[in-house]
């Protein structure tokens, strides 16, 4: 996975932003309620993202994504904050 290689091993990562674009879609189209690996994509994965030094490269695309989550279910806002 491209996002937990940029986390865990290389803060260098070509194409995250676009990446995030494509995904921000993707997440907007979730049914609710939302699906229990969706969560674990939100916790392991996109939070994770916020400690990444290269942040200012994406951060838009990767807020669009997290905001996502949050209107399709607000309980998700805690989840975020805390991880954060």
């Amino acid at each position: 996975n491209v996002f937990l290689g940029a986390v865990y091993q290389d803060d260098k990562h070509n194409g995250i932003a676009e990446l995030l674009e494509i995904l921000g879609s993707i997440i907007n189209g979730f049914a609710l309620p939302l699906k229990t690996e969706h969560k674990k994509f939100l916790n392991n994965a996109l939070i994770p993202l916020h400690k990444i030094h290269t942040i200012n490269n994406f951060h838009g695309q990767l807020e669009y994504c997290v905001s996502q989550y949050i209107e399709k279910d607000a309980k998700m806002a805690e989840t975020v904050i805390l991880g954060l």
